[in-house]
């Protein structure tokens, strides 16, 4: 009765230790999976507009899909099949801007830049672009896909590089039910530091499940990168100015005749004669 008590024992022991086993298996599978991201589909597109201050807006598409869709010899695809498990999509634009943060400091740029099997991208903490929802449009595999866009206002013409190339973001969650429970944008209002992390970009606690760092994407290949070509903004030359009028002749002055008083003539005394 003993021995089969501690068989008893030593079968629970088993069968918990093997429940630890598989429930770590388990948690491991679950976390692979739960870590993919959507790639670039298609080549992007730019497009620049000049205003007249010397200013330079860029605007940059394209589509991106969750499926088997790779664009780059060795570029990963982490399919995401059922659209209703994410809640949307988020991407952001290594925009080489020197005027504004990142860029513009080299320490911040390094805690903004993703590298990986040399890739190098940098980006600000806010997505450039986020669709909610992924169920709207699938591919011919049936998974999700949609297009998206961007843009960015540079100080003048040289400021644009000559590649801008997009990363894409899972932000996790379930349709309707955004990771953290504060949505996109209004996530966007709670400093980075604070917000959920699956809507942070680039830096310190960003959200690792994209297409760099889950699909080994490379922007360095620029397949999916655009090249804008910004037109150059000239100074207009001034107007001509009217060649000024010829200064009039000096009027010769010959003389002023001047009226002359007549001359007084001397008055001779009369005589006077007194009789009497």
């Amino acid at each position: 009765m003993i021995e089969r008590t501690g068989s008893r024992r030593r079968l629970r022991s088993w069968l918990s230790g093997s429940a630890v086993v598989v429930a770590a298996l388990l948690t491991g599978l679950a976390g692979s999976a739960f870590a993919n991201a959507p790639n670039p589909a298609s080549a992007t597109q730019a497009t620049t507009t000049t205003n007249s201050n010397g200013t330079v807006l860029v605007k940059i598409s394209g589509t991106w899909d969750w499926g088997n869709v790779t664009t780059q010899p060795d570029e990963k695809t982490s399919p995401q099949q059922d659209c209703t498990q994410r809640y949307g999509v988020g991407w952001a634009v290594d925009w080489q801007d020197p005027t504004v943060a990142p860029w513009n400091n080299a320490d911040t740029l390094k805690q903004f830049t993703i590298t990986k099997n040399g890739a190098s991208f940098a980006a600000g903490a806010n997505y450039d672009g986020f669709q909610v929802g992924i169920c709207q449009q699938k591919d011919a595999d049936g998974f999700p896909t949609g297009p998206w866009s961007a843009e960015h206002t540079y100080a003048n013409a040289s400021s644009v590089p000559k590649t801008l190339c997009v990363n894409f973001y899972d932000p996790h969650g379930k349709e309707g039910e955004p990771a953290g429970g504060v949505g996109w944008p209004e996530v966007n209002n709670i400093s980075p530091d604070k917000r959920n992390s699956n809507f942070i970009a680039a830096g310190p606690r960003h959200d690792g499940d994209n297409s760099i760092e889950t699909n080994s994407y490379n922007p360095a290949e620029g397949g999916n990168c655009a090249t804008p070509h910004p037109a150059e903004v000239h100074a207009a030359a001034p107007a001509p100015q009217p060649a000024p009028a010829p200064a009039p002749a000096p009027t010769r002055v010959l003389g002023t005749s001047v009226a002359r008083s007549p001359v007084a003539q001397p008055v001779r005394a009369a005589r006077l004669t007194f009789t009497g």
